[in-house]
């Protein structure tokens, strides 16, 4: 193998109770994801994608407790698999490989409205994900609440970044980006994304009295029992 960077996994191993059952599920799903096999001895083989493997073993040190994805441990691999043409052929051909969706009727968006993925689990209990690339858009208002104590970020000559849900930004360490404008400071604990124009006309914002410009500047913010309820960046998978 070449020399790959510090920090990126070099291998990754599952112990599985029969493993040629094993070896043709786990060989079926990672030759579709373009893994080559790499390593075959008694009870066991691998295979390689650049300068990662995949290790299945029938270890005789292995327990008779069979593995559960719910106790701690291992939940589940998640690979990149294409784009969503790609992940639709592959939840398609899973079944007679010995793989089964897991969440269908929350598939394919079962890790959230902004994800596109298939959960698969095989005989021996072990998940994996198959997520598309490209992203999905969303077309629903957004939300981004602003937990309590952070309110500066809406300080005079701040704006808080919007990003979509569940983004990597998300969380308590909402990024901000410096303005040349005049702000009020705000209070307000959730900043709704509401698309088209405002209102043509100045006027005031009849719950907290901000301040509406002309045609082109930023909504106003609303007061909190006035945010439509929406989903929250919380995972919808199980």
């Amino acid at each position: 193998m070449s020399s790959a960077p510090i920090g990126t996994i070099h291998h990754v191993e599952l112990w599985v109770p029969d493993i040629d059952r094993a070896a043709a599920q786990w060989g079926w799903l990672l030759t579709e994801l373009g893994y080559q096999p790499f390593q075959e001895w008694t009870g066991g083989c691998s295979w390689r994608l650049a300068d990662t493997y995949i290790v299945i073993e029938q270890s005789p040190d292995m327990l008779a407790e069979p593995h559960d994805r719910k106790r701690p441990g291992l939940n589940h691999l998640a690979f990149h698999a294409g784009d969503q043409a790609q992940v639709d052929a592959l939840t398609a051909a899973a079944a007679e490989n010995g793989w089964a969706l897991m969440f269908a009727d929350k598939h394919p968006h079962a890790g959230g409205p902004q994800t596109y993925a298939a959960y698969l689990s095989n005989t021996d209990g072990h998940e994996v994900e198959l997520t598309a690339s490209n992203p999905v858009k969303l077309t629903h208002p957004q939300v981004l609440t602003i937990p309590r104590g952070h309110e500066k970020l809406l300080a005079d000559g701040h704006e808080t970044a919007l990003l979509p849900l569940g983004s990597a930004d998300d969380g308590p360490a909402l990024r901000t980006r410096c303005r040349n404008r005049r702000r009020r400071p705000r209070t307000a604990h959730e900043v709704p994304r509401i698309p088209g124009p405002p209102p043509a006309k100045p006027g005031l914002h009849r719950r907290n009295q901000a301040p509406i410009g002309e045609p082109g500047t930023p909504w106003p913010l609303r007061g909190v029992d006035e945010v439509p309820e929406l989903p929250t960046t919380t995972p919808y998978r199980a």
